[in-house]
C-alpha cells in the first residue's frame, strides 16, 4: 500500500473501534491488503470476527483503492 492509502486505511480502522482490532492486525491488514472473508479470516486467525465486523474492514480496503 502507498503511504497515504495506509494512512486512510489506518485511520478508518480505528474508527470502527472494534477492541477485537489490535494495532498489529491494521498494520497486517494495510501490508496484506486482504480482498475477500478468508484473507480477513486468516489475519485474524485467534480472534474470530462477525460476519459485519469483517465486511466493514473490507469495505475500508475497497475505498481506499
Amino acid at each position: 500500500a502507498k503511504p497515504e492509502q495506509a494512512k486512510k486505511i489506518k485511520e478508518e480502522l480505528e474508527k470502527l473501534d472494534l477492541l477485537k482490532l489490535k494495532r498489529e492486525h491494521a498494520v497486517k491488514i494495510v501490508d496484506l491488503l486482504p480482498e475477500d472473508v478468508s484473507d480477513v479470516n486468516k489475519i485474524f486467525a485467534d480472534i474470530s470476527l462477525n460476519e459485519d465486523e469483517t465486511n466493514k474492514i473490507l469495505e475500508i480496503i475497497k475505498n481506499s483503492k
